[in-house]
């Protein structure tokens, strides 16, 4: 257990239903695809802390291209700049009013998923679906 009154660590969480809350102002994530879309759902701003990964680096970046969140790199990042980072989200509301726009578009879907399914489904049974499916798939490994 942390010794900070306000830091509480756990061996699990539920991330999404945090992000949920109200009351939750700034998400700091290692920025994986799954959190980034949790984070965008909710219209929470993020702070990137990537130290390693594949998509993680690109999901990075554009959070901070976007004016959704910032970008740190752990490996090089002191305690100072990982301070600074969060003041900065947590101050400057246009990181929360970009976050909440993208998240209202996100949300703007003219159909359910069921709805989005159902269609795909009809356009396969109508037309085949031989042609959706990607060339890359038939690529061996040594292919260049």
């Amino acid at each position: 257990m942390s010794r900070l009154k306000n830091v509480q660590t756990v061996s699990w969480f539920p991330q999404n239903d945090a992000l949920g809350h109200p009351n939750t102002r700034l998400f700091v994530s290692h920025c994986g695809k799954n959190s980034f879309f949790e984070a965008l759902f909710h219209g929470v701003p993020m702070l990137c802390c990537h130290f390693a990964g594949s998509d993680v680096l690109g999901t990075a970046a554009r959070v901070a291209e976007y004016g959704v969140g910032l970008s740190i790199d752990l490996l090089t990042a002191s305690a100072d700049s990982v301070a600074a980072a969060i003041t900065t989200l947590l101050t400057e509301k246009a990181y929360t009013r970009r976050m909440k726009a993208a998240s209202k578009l996100f949300h703007s879907r003219p159909h359910s998923p069921a709805g989005r399914a159902a269609t795909a489904i009809e356009h396969v049974l109508r037309y085949g679906g031989g042609y959706l499916r990607p060339r890359a798939i038939e690529m061996n490994y040594f292919h260049a």
